[in-house]
């Protein structure tokens, strides 16, 4: 009878202990997964502000194009119509 109990307390005893070495692995694995995508998430959000300044950078040097073609389209309709009037 000893000999049996013997043989269930190292049964629950090597379970407990195999359990919570898994519960300690588990956890050191998902500090380990949350640092990395907390560096993962860091990379892409400093990408991402980097594209949208080059983005914001492209829109200004575009919009100040536009705005020169159209002052020298004013220019240029001005001269015509000067032209069509000495005509």
């Amino acid at each position: 009878m000893l000999m049996e109990w013997i043989q269930v307390a190292t049964i629950v005893i090597s379970v407990t202990l195999s359990s919570f070495g898994m519960w300690l692995w588990s956890r050191r694995e998902a500090r380990t997964d949350a640092r990395h995508m907390d560096l993962r998430i860091d990379a892409n959000r400093r990408e991402t502000a980097s594209l949208i300044k080059e983005i914001r950078d492209d829109g200004k040097k575009f919009s100040e194009a536009m705005q020169k073609l159209d002052a020298r389209h004013l220019i240029l309709e001005e001269r015509y119509l000067k032209l069509r009037e000495k005509e």
